[in-house]
């Protein structure tokens, strides 16, 4: 309560430090996804791997001293959803310019869904290090959920959430929403502004097509059985391999989703800790700004 307008010294040092650790984190598992996605789709593997942040574990669990460096990987993603259920809690980010609705989705709804994604990865790790995941048979889904109307009811939702996740990614790659979190007094020299912008642009297209592939496979699922291996993100890419034009899209949403991976490194650098309001007016200043004040 003696800094509202964003966090004491103390906690946006710790988290900042959090901060970036998860994007260093983030930014590895979306660097694999892509070049495995970039892999398959150009069938330069033997698809051993699954296209998603489960296959990622995988493969760097399999590899010499693979658990350490999971183990270093589970912290980080720790940091990450640490980070974000910290901004949910405090609202941190809440803007005077925004309705108490935008406020809402975008600074307590869209963090707390975010820290809950990197703890449900975090538990793939955890099995991964028990050694528990080789002898767990896969997942029936999505096909098993076509057999009850409370099944085919989640399918539903769960396509229609993917969507509205393919929508609000690709409000970031067409317009400049994620700009005020970056700080543009770090990347001073012109090539670092159009170095993120490029990136930052490109890589949200990658998240968008992976979030509408994924989406789509449910609704089929609603339609007919598909196929399946358990990791529903590996089956909404693994579906476009049955074509030409299909494995030309999972190429490109691979390369998008590694210029993505590799825009989250360059945010550990230039990301603002704590995330502040994309106008600069915090809430708690919206009843003393002149402007603000003027339209009411």
């Amino acid at each position: 309560m003696q800094h509202p307008d964003s966090a004491s010294p103390w906690w946006a040092t710790l988290q900042r430090i959090v901060g970036r650790i998860g994007f260093g984190a983030k930014g590895v598992i979306y660097g694999l996804v892509g070049g495995m996605t970039v892999a398959s789709g150009a069938k330069l593997d033997d698809k051993e791997y699954e296209e998603s942040p489960k296959g990622a574990f995988v493969m760097i669990g399999d590899v010499k001293s693979g658990s350490g460096a999971l183990f270093v990987l589970l912290i980080a993603l720790w940091c990450y959803s640490i980070w974000r259920f910290w901004e949910c809690l405090t609202y941190q980010g809440r803007d005077a310019k925004l309705s108490n609705l935008g406020n809402f989705f975008r600074f307590r709804l869209s963090p707390a869904v975010s820290g809950g994604v990197y703890i449900a990865y975090s538990y793939y790790i955890v099995i991964m290090l028990l050694n528990n995941y080789k002898n767990k048979p896969p997942s029936c889904y999505p096909n098993c959920w076509r057999e009850t109307i409370l099944g085919r009811t989640m399918l539903v939702l769960m396509g229609v959430a993917f969507l509205i996740a393919c929508l609000t990614q690709l409000q970031n790659a067409l317009t400049k929403r994620w700009h005020s979190e970056i700080n543009w007094r770090r990347a001073n020299q012109k090539w670092e502004r159009w170095m993120l912008l490029t990136l930052g642009h490109i890589g949200y297209l990658g998240r968008a097509g992976i979030f509408v592939f994924v989406g789509i496979l449910e609704f089929k699922a609603l339609k007919h059985p598909v196929s399946q291996s358990g990791d529903q993100i590996a089956d909404g890419l693994s579906q476009l391999l049955t074509s030409t034009q299909g494995r030309v899209a999972m190429i490109a949403t691979g390369l998008c989703t590694l210029i993505f991976g590799l825009f989250c490194e360059l945010c550990v650098i230039y990301r603002q800790f704590p995330t502040p309001p994309p106008s600069g007016i915090p809430w708690v200043h919206k009843n003393k700004h002149p402007v603000l004040n003027a339209r009411h």
